[in-house]
């Protein structure tokens, strides 16, 4: 990890850093340690887990790892990706319902032109 680089625990999903690979895919942009190291926000995380070399012939086959993950603090705050404001979850929101609603006028049709159809057969049948 390179010097003076901010260490944080490792963020919880819903905490506001992202690693830089999850904005480079939201935002279809490239995104590495060395770009983004002038950021204000750059931090990194380390992660550390057990290797085991199966090629080994000894019995110390296991050895430690640590893995630096870098992050952005606060990506929003920085200008790597955009707020979803309010206003923007209940027009997606209002989006949702009126589609559910088509689907279900539609379905409610369907279902009803159904119904009809096999009335008539009945009278068709019994007529």
């Amino acid at each position: 990890m390179a010097a003076g680089v901010t260490v944080i625990d490792r963020p919880a999903w819903s905490d506001a850093p992202k690693d830089l690979d999850t904005l480079a895919r939201r935002t279809n942009t490239e995104i590495t340690p060395e770009s983004h190291a002038e950021c204000p926000g750059h931090a990194a995380y380390v992660d550390a887990s057990w290797d085991v070399d199966e090629d080994a012939d000894d019995a110390d086959n296991e050895r430690r790892v640590a893995e630096a993950t870098y992050v952005c603090l606060d990506p929003i705050q920085y200008g790597h990706i955009e707020a979803i404001s309010e206003s923007s979850r209940a027009q997606r929101a209002t989006h949702v319902d009126e589609d559910a609603r088509k689907e279900a006028e539609t379905a409610e049709t369907s279902t009803g032109a159904r119904q009809q159809q096999g009335l008539a057969r009945g009278r068709d049948r019994t007529g």
